[in-house]
């Protein structure tokens, strides 16, 4: 196991802390953030709204630990963080420690890393050419697809809990992440041909040879597909991607199950049933179970600065909402308290032995 360093850390790494024990090759020992985040000293648990991790956020890079590298897990397409990550990875290098980048990095940062190859390593995918015939092909295994109505709404973290749960129980699990980093924990990273310029129809039919290909090589058990980005627009000003990643996913494969992960707002049970109708309406399947994240949208500030903005609530903030939407006919959880994680990964067993038993009557 290498022992790295996680920099810049905020929300969109967080699993990689929360969920260290399934890492596969790394080892992390700490996280760094810049100093202008204000979060220097503080919980690493701060970042998401979840309980305390019991590692402390630095913003100094302290070379008296003994850490073979800087793991950085930033896009650097924001100029800001890309600033951030060329002074965080030359003082590195000029200590000698190794750079493990395990998402895609700017030419400003592959630039400054070219004089010093030895000490670069880039994680990314080589994913292979799909090829396939005209034709949706049968999948067999269970599928439990994790989505969320917008961005921000943990579904990361839903995957990784069914995943080590499953895993636990001594099944097999095939698990398409929805994360660029998911090679971290020895999964399938979201392949990059759905966010290429093929149409769509080519998209549907290639995703379903890409899980299909999936289940014949590793014969699991259940088969976890995360969905990046959200299944509809917020509003019309911020349309994100329109959900139509979603759209393709659910043309190409046919969940068994279906776990859907909603943003934070002033919610009651009405609206819930009213979602899942939605959603059984224009997919055709039933949401099994919803989640509720850490994460509101700050409207205000989004309308002002034209990009989505969001508080951070507490994991005690949802748990009360949740208590009020009580009379949902869905169950409704809360992937941060703890404890709800293994209640989700019980409900997917649950629903999967149910569906078995039927089959076999």
């Amino acid at each position: 196991m290498k022992k790295v360093l996680l920099f810049p850390y905020n929300y969109n790494c967080c699993e990689i802390l929360r969920y260290r024990d399934m890492l596969i090759d790394y080892e992390v020992i700490g996280v760094l953030a810049p100093s202008g985040w204000g979060v220097n000293g503080k919980d690493a648990g701060i970042v998401d709204g979840g309980k305390n991790i019991g590692v402390n956020i630095l913003e100094t890079i302290d070379y008296g630990q003994d850490f073979q590298g800087v793991m950085i897990v930033a896009d650097c397409t924001n100029e800001e963080i890309e600033q951030a990550v060329l002074i965080y990875v030359e003082d590195a290098i000029s200590h000698n420690k190794e750079i493990i980048f395990a998402t895609e990095v700017s030419d400003k940062v592959k630039e400054l890393c070219s004089n010093k190859p030895e000490q670069i390593t880039y994680l990314i995918d080589k994913q292979p050419t799909i090829k396939h015939r005209w034709k949706l092909l049968q999948i067999n295994t269970p599928i439990a697809v994790i989505a969320g109505l917008n961005e921000l709404t943990h579904k990361f973290k839903i995957q990784l809990e069914v995943n080590q749960y499953f895993s636990k129980q001594g099944y097999k699990v095939s698990h398409v992440g929805s994360k660029q980093y998911g090679g971290l924990f020895g999964i399938h990273s979201f392949p990059d041909f759905m966010y290429s310029d093929l149409n769509e129809t080519e998209k549907i039919y290639r995703f379903n040879k890409y899980i299909r290909d999936i289940e014949k090589k590793e014969q699991s058990d259940i088969i976890i597909v995360g969905v990046p980005g959200g299944i509809m627009p917020y509003n019309e000003k911020f349309p994100g991607h329109f959900g139509i990643t979603m759209f393709e996913v659910m043309q190409a494969i046919r969940p068994d199950i279906l776990i859907m992960s909603c943003l934070y707002d002033n919610y009651n049970a009405e609206y819930f049933e009213n979602l899942s109708t939605g959603i059984r309406h224009k997919y055709g399947v039933d949401v099994d179970a919803f989640n509720i994240s850490t994460f509101q949208v700050d409207i205000n500030e989004s309308e002002q600065s034209r990009v989505l903005q969001y508080y951070k609530i507490t994991h005690n903030e949802v748990t009360t909402l949740i208590d009020s939407c009580k009379d949902s006919s869905v169950p409704i959880f809360n992937i941060m308290n703890g404890t709800d994680g293994e209640k989700i990964a019980e409900l997917v067993l649950n629903k999967l032995q149910e569906y078995s038993e039927a089959e076999l009557v």
